[in-house]
């Protein structure tokens, strides 16, 4: 099993053998006067007679004694990983009512040292998943790598000097593999955290149940199933970072509702991808009893690039528009197809999800795009805006500098840049409070409220530009919550509308973009 062993990845530190504090001076009392000690201190003698000069010594001695040895024992269960949690312990008590000094503890929690957090990730390096996530979401753990590469090394890391250590194991593309590459990380690396696991395959609710059993943090997972939608109370440790493919689903039935009125539907579905299924549902669920019909669901497979039985069911049903989450090449394949079949591309108007607004399908496609009638997306990110606009200069820097293979108008890159500042931010909350804590870490994400004051001024300023604040509760794991809709033309992806799009209660509503 792989390591993907890029930029700051690196294999895990050998573990330090627990040592004395240094510092430290321990009473010197004899097991022989301890026994004198106890003698003295257990006979019977009246309440009311006071003690001797040198009883009141002996008592003092063997409070300290006594205190000294639990704090030794203490030190020893944490030292070999006794309960492993990183949250406090009550204070003890020594035999005279007085609370121990306090002693240096060992790391805060699990994966956290002094000059050191490590967190995990799975995602599929190898298998049959791993060429298509190499060409249908090019840069996404890059861009990650590339902002933690940057505070590493541009501030120190975090929190007062702790480097980032993110290992991502390759889950071979399958749901065994992606528990075996977690349970390696949790048990043998010890991580502090999960962080941008690959969700849609394979982090299935074995992997869930797994980490929140254990109350290890599964942070801003790249999901929008429905899987992870289960009570937050129950998987409390468990965040997203991708929108709800469904709620996206019905961002676009109301978008053709508002925009498409009366107009025939198509829908292009790939069922074991749940990005398109959910979505797909979401349309459906949206556009009930309106006066857009769907008159037709043609299926196809994330292994078939042949899409000319799927476009000749949808063109005998003679649709307006066609719904699916067009990555690029299924947009390509569909466009082949059209052609082929005597489709004329301004026959069908093609509207998909947030995973069409890959710039890559302008490089696959060419001007084919521009002939239909019309390529739309609904994303929560301005991607119309990366290339040009001042608030995201900084990050067009931090890739040049760092990354230089990607490009910044990849939406995909930015988003795993985002996910990065957003990880940052909640352990940067997580260390204001106190040690660094596996609970801590969950309470500074719900505490997540739009103002992402511990990172950089000019890098926090490309999040102004999101459709809807990112923020979280204890009630609502999941960042992004707003949608704005784009059209890709002339080789670049544009603003459709001033339209924000939000889900409130299951139900969309709709505000005014802001510049």
């Amino acid at each position: 099993m792989g390591r993907f062993t890029g930029g700051i990845w690196r294999s895990p530190p050998r573990p330090a053998w627990p040592h004395r504090h240094s510092s430290t001076t321990w009473p010197r009392i004899t097991w022989g006067r301890l026994a004198q000690l106890a003698n003295r201190a257990t006979r019977r003698r009246s309440p009311w007679n006071s003690r001797t000069e040198e009883e009141n010594t002996m008592k003092r001695e063997l409070n300290i004694l006594l205190g000294t040895l639990l704090a030794i024992a203490c030190v020893a269960l944490v030292a070999c990983g006794g309960d492993g949690g990183g949250d406090k312990v009550a204070p003890q008590q020594t035999a005279g009512g007085g609370a121990i000094p306090a002693i240096p503890s060992a790391p805060e929690a699990p994966g956290v040292t002094e000059n050191r957090i490590v967190l995990g990730a799975h995602t599929a390096r190898s298998g049959a998943l791993a060429p298509l996530l190499q060409v249908a979401l090019p840069g996404l753990y890059e861009g990650a790598e590339a902002f933690f590469s940057y505070m590493n090394d541009e501030h120190g890391g975090v929190c007062g000097g702790k480097k980032i250590d993110w290992r991502v194991e390759d889950d071979q593309s399958t749901s065994e593999g992606a528990l075996a590459a977690t349970k390696r990380l949790a048990e043998d690396d010890k991580v502090f955290a999960f962080f941008f696991s690959m969700g849609d395959f394979g982090h299935d609710p074995a992997v869930v149940q797994y980490l929140n059993e254990r109350r290890i943090p599964d942070m801003y997972l790249v999901t929008g199933g429905d899987y992870a939608d289960a009570d937050t109370l129950q998987h409390r440790f468990m965040f997203r970072s991708l929108t709800r493919y469904h709620d996206e689903g019905l961002v676009i039935a109301q978008y053709i509702r508002d925009n498409y009125p009366g107009k025939r539907v198509g829908i292009l579905n790939v069922p074991e991808f749940q990005l398109v299924a959910a979505t797909v549902q979401g349309v459906r669920d949206g556009l009930a009893g309106s006066d857009n019909e769907i008159v037709a669901e043609a299926k196809t497979s994330a292994s078939n690039f042949d899409y000319m039985p799927q476009v000749l069911t949808l063109k005998e049903a003679k649709p307006d528009i066609i719904v699916s989450s067009f990555l690029a090449p299924q947009a390509s394949f569909l466009l082949t197809a059209m052609e082929k079949a005597g489709v004329a591309p301004d026959q069908w108007t093609l509207i998909g999800s947030s995973a069409t607004s890959d710039t890559g399908v302008f490089n696959l496609v060419g001007d084919k795009l521009d002939k239909l009638g019309g390529y739309y997306a609904t994303v929560f990110a301005r991607v119309d805006l990366y290339a040009t606009d001042p608030r995201f200069a900084a990050y067009r820097d931090v890739l040049a500098r760092y990354k230089p293979e990607l490009k910044p108008v990849n939406p995909y890159t930015w988003f795993a840049f985002a996910s990065a500042i957003l990880m940052v931010e909640t352990i940067e909350r997580a260390c204001g409070k106190g040690p660094l804590t596996r609970e801590g870490l969950v309470a500074a994400a719900e505490s997540i409220d739009g103002n992402f004051r511990h990172i950089p001024p000019d890098i926090a300023s490309m999040l102004d530009t999101v459709p809807d604040p990112i923020k979280m509760s204890p009630t609502d794991h999941n960042p992004f919550g707003g949608w704005v809709v784009v059209r890709g033309q002339g080789g670049k992806w544009n603003l459709a509308g001033n339209t924000v799009f939000q889900i409130r209660d299951g139900k969309v509503t709709e505000g005014t973009v802001k510049q």
